[in-house]
């Protein structure tokens, strides 16, 4: 699990801690693997990513958690998952 990255605000509590640090941009990725996360964070096709999330096991907070919140931040106006 790589955690959570907000690109808007500068919130990275991440286990990686090279990530390069792209323009914000409509985007939210959510993924379960922090491996797919790490690749596509890099944003080299420059989505625009403006949040970056792993969801792991899902043991306490699930997709549908994540979804709902960046659903709610008007900046994004596409979700990947």
């Amino acid at each position: 699990n790589s955690g959570f990255m907000n690109l808007w605000d500068n919130v990275y509590i991440s286990t990686f801690y090279q990530l390069p640090r792209p323009n914000p941009g409509p985007v939210a990725l959510i993924s379960q693997s922090g491996q797919v996360s790490c690749a596509i964070g890099q944003d080299d096709r420059e989505i625009g990513l403006g949040y970056n999330i792993t969801t792991g096991t899902e043991a306490i907070l699930n997709v549908v958690d994540y979804g709902e919140f960046v659903l709610q931040d008007e900046r994004i106006q596409t979700v990947m998952f």
